[in-house]
């Protein structure tokens, strides 16, 4: 009979182990899908709610955060390739987002009209981009511990070892040393980055209206304006390819290190806590794609006019 190593909770009777679906179960997973998907068509739609909706995914995560601390603080029966599933949910799902929403939020029109630069896009919800790499950084630098301490002392198994980078990896062998440069590399970038944006956004507070200052330059700076117009609206599709990428793999990664450590118990979608999230989930993505046709159809309205 195999024993799980690390801090034993008790016997281990069979190889596989059971999910905790309050933290990944199917609608959980699903839901975070579908979100994430919701965020790169509202990006390609360039609806004026994604900055809105980016930040609500960044809360979204952090809770999940939330969730995968307290399971490895409290939770006797807590494996290591449990907290490397959150992991992947939450980095990969928010660097989606946020990197959707730099490439694809392209242009919105301001009350008097005139239109924000893909720049002036990036920049102009600033609290936002803040509290998103706050969570980015919270959520590696747990990532850091997990790869230097967290998988000796949480549970693990010779059948709980395994996940997916391109091909199955043990997460015990040659692939930790990979994982430990990364997520410290992932960290100090993240956390230079988030300084930066707090001293940006510090400047930025100073000098409230700055960003809305394109309406009185002179012609040639709009022209450049037109130049950063055409580049917007040509990089959505040629980055739309990438970014979906990223999200398959991240499926693939997350449904291939479950099954390959035989969870059992997060494929149910007959339970309160998991048809909820699947639920809100796939109502956002409907209420995108009907707002984002809406939108369309008043724009074409106005184009007539």
């Amino acid at each position: 009979m195999e024993q799980p190593q690390g801090n034993q909770p008790g016997d281990f009777s069979s190889c596989g182990i059971e999910g905790k679906d309050d933290l990944y179960g199917l609608g959980i997973r699903l839901g975070v899908y579908l979100q994430t998907l919701t965020l790169i068509i509202s990006g390609l739609l360039r609806q004026r709610a994604t900055p809105q909706l980016l930040n609500l995914g960044a809360v979204y995560q952090f809770a999940l955060l939330f969730g995968v601390i307290y399971a490895t603080v409290r939770m006797e029966d807590f494996y290591a390739v449990e907290a490397i599933v959150m992991v992947i949910f939450s980095l990969t799902s928010l660097g989606i987002n946020h990197s959707a929403f730099l490439t694809l939020a392209g242009q919105s029109p301001t009350e008097d009209g005139e239109k924000l630069s893909l720049l002036q896009r990036t920049f102009t919800p600033l609290y936002g981009l803040v509290l998103r790499y706050t969570v980015v950084v919270a959520i590696d630098a747990y990532q850091v511990w997990l790869w230097f301490v967290g998988l000796d002392r949480l549970l693990h198994t010779e059948c709980t070892k395994h996940s997916f980078f391109f091909a199955r990896v043990d997460i015990y062998g040659n692939f930790r040393k990979f994982a430990k440069f990364y997520s410290v590399f992932v960290l100090v970038f993240a956390t230079v980055y988030l300084l930066l944006l707090i001293q940006i956004a510090v400047r930025w507070k100073r000098r409230k209206g700055a960003l809305h200052t394109e309406a009185s330059k002179p012609t040639g700076d709009r022209r450049r304006g037109a130049v950063s117009s055409v580049i917007a609206g040509v990089a959505p599709w040629m980055v739309l390819p990438g970014i979906s990428l990223i999200l398959v793999l991240m499926i693939f990664a997350i449904e291939l290190t479950i099954r390959w450590s035989n969870i059992h118990g997060v494929y149910n979608l007959a339970s309160v806590g998991q048809i909820i999230p699947f639920i809100v989930s796939a109502g956002g993505l409907v209420g995108t794609v009907v707002q984002g046709r809406e939108e369309a159809s008043d724009s074409d309205s106005e184009h007539q006019v």
